[in-house]
């Protein structure tokens, strides 16, 4: 079994230890046993139980447990949704106005 080690010094099973520990603590904040979560989100308790540990789980059981205790943002700061800085967009207009800009004719001597 390959073990890869992570920026963080961490292997992969440390970080999805830690990732499940979290995700224990926020449903335990929210007072929901396993067995509430995994009838919630249509998954079995041992489902919930594997993800918690950090014995490997499917992204469908990360989502669907995450959505049961309130945590989606969890899931979103994955890959955030890019936004568009207002700065730049005035910038590339302004870029575009220079460049657009034309000279009045000059006119012929009559």
């Amino acid at each position: 079994m390959l073990i890869m080690q992570s920026s963080l010094g961490k292997t992969n099973q440390e970080i999805a230890s830690d990732l499940g520990e979290q995700i224990k603590n926020a449903r335990l904040q929210i007072n929901r046993t396993q067995a509430d979560v995994a009838l919630q989100a249509n998954i079995s308790r041992r489902a919930v139980q594997a993800l918690e540990a950090g014995q490997g789980s499917s992204l469908e059981t990360f989502i669907a447990v995450c959505r049961c205790i309130g945590k989606t943002d969890w899931i979103y700061a994955f890959a955030p949704t890019p936004t568009v800085n207002p700065m730049l967009v005035l910038q590339f207009k302004m870029r575009a106005e220079k460049m657009i800009r034309k000279r009045a004719a000059k006119r012929s001597p009559l």
